[in-house]
């Protein structure tokens, strides 16, 4: 649904399409708007489909803090050691090279973001990637920096 909301110029008589480029156009897309002041659309049906494709802003909040925990170097190497399977805080901290203390500390931020699960065995805990999305977004991260 389209609505344009008119300026006091289109009842000076002005034209339409002027009219249409000074005024506000709000696209109105499953509860969502779209303002774009001073700008007429070549296709309004694709910036309906943009609109749509956007999503919630909660979403959109989780979504982006998955992405600042990937951003550090130290987090994405647990990460990527994580990948061939469960290992304990003593075992990332050889495969990474990072003290023990700078591990448990960045696999408690992974925690918080559902990024890696711990599993107790006895008095150890072993860590792994909570599922095979976070496996599919080190793999696409690494081949994307390859190109």
């Amino acid at each position: 649904m389209e609505s344009k909301t008119a300026t006091p110029r289109q009842a000076q008589g002005q034209s339409a399409s002027k009219v249409q480029a000074e005024a506000t156009m709000q696209v109105r897309t499953q509860a969502k708007t779209l303002n774009c002041v001073g700008h007429e659309h070549e296709d309004v049906a694709l910036v309906e489909k943009a609109l749509e494709a956007i999503p919630a802003d909660e979403l959109i909040l989780v979504a982006t803090e998955i992405f600042s925990a990937l951003a550090d170097s130290t987090r994405f190497r647990i990460l990527s050691a994580l990948v061939v399977g469960e290992l304990c805080v003593g075992d990332l901290q050889c495969a990474t090279s990072v003290s023990q203390s700078a591990v448990s500390h960045q696999l408690r931020l992974l925690r918080d973001k559902r990024l890696v699960k711990v599993r107790r065995d006895g008095q150890h805990a072993l860590y792994s990637l909570a599922d095979d999305h976070v496996k599919s977004l080190i793999a696409l991260a690494l081949e994307h920096a390859a190109e």
